[in-house]
């Protein structure tokens, strides 16, 4: 026997009916949200090489040479072309960044600017 569920009178009103749905469409419809938002946070969330680039030109140039055409910066701090190329980041890449490092500022990145970045800098290894 299929089990039927009264939807709370909240939700009724919203629809503008008295609407019941049994457990199978309400299973279909919780199948549907979760897809749904695996697909979107998957695929509209990704890091983005070139917005990485853009944020390292505008934060980071300061200190590091981001684009091989960038006159130097610091000659200390090594170019992101030399860091995509390290074994450090390809062993660590975004937990690489993350860390503190001697004369680095404690740049506070978000995540999605930290996954940016790791990705523009991945995108230089040779």
């Amino acid at each position: 026997m299929r089990e039927i569920l009264r939807m709370p009178l909240w939700a009724s009103r919203e629809l503008g009916t008295n609407a019941i749905l049994d457990t199978t469409e309400r299973r279909e419809s919780l199948a549907f949200a979760v897809l749904t938002l695996v697909a979107y946070s998957t695929s509209g969330f990704s890091a983005d090489a070139q917005r990485g680039k853009q944020f390292a030109r505008r934060v980071c140039a300061l200190c590091h040479v981001v684009v091989d055409s960038q006159r130097s910066g610091d000659p200390d701090a090594p170019s992101f072309r030399s860091i995509a190329e390290s074994p450090q980041f390809r062993k660590k890449e975004a937990r690489l960044l993350s860390e503190k490092h001697p004369k680095m500022p404690n740049l506070a990145l978000t995540q999605v600017e930290l996954d940016d970045v790791t990705a523009y800098i991945k995108s230089l290894a040779k």
